[in-house]
């Protein structure tokens, strides 16, 4: 119901099959695109109709028996990362002094507004 109320086009399910999967929400079908990311294998699932990953993950002969999504292929791997990108070792202070002049700094730096929740992922 919530997805469905702001009209979502595109869901991305980010587990597998796992105890405290929520893999039979898709079955409702709460939106019109529902892809698979993050796990290594089909879900078998008819209500997921595409899956991402790389030419590793979903070696081209293997696809049409393995898979029961469509594959979406990604060029270089499916993991959102590059090593190539370096950040600095230590974050920015929470709470110190001049932290929110630091804050302000390093989010005018990459465009980013001051007033909005700013969602990352720093894995390698």
């Amino acid at each position: 119901e919530w997805i469905n109320k702001r009209r979502v086009n595109i869901v991305v399910f980010l587990d597998g099959h796992n105890r405290a999967s929520r893999l039979s929400l898709l079955s409702m079908a709460p939106a019109p695109v529902q892809v698979a990311y993050r796990f290594c294998s089909t879900l078998g699932a008819d209500s997921v109709s595409h899956f991402l990953a790389d030419r590793v993950v979903a070696p081209p002969e293997l696809q049409p028996s393995m898979f029961h999504e469509a594959l979406v292929l990604l060029p270089d791997s499916y993991l959102a990362s590059s090593l190539q990108k370096r950040f600095p070792q230590d974050p920015p202070p929470a709470s110190s002094a001049g932290a929110d002049a630091l804050r302000a700094e390093v989010r005018a730096r990459h465009s980013l507004p001051l007033d909005a929740v700013v969602l990352a992922c720093f894995n390698r």
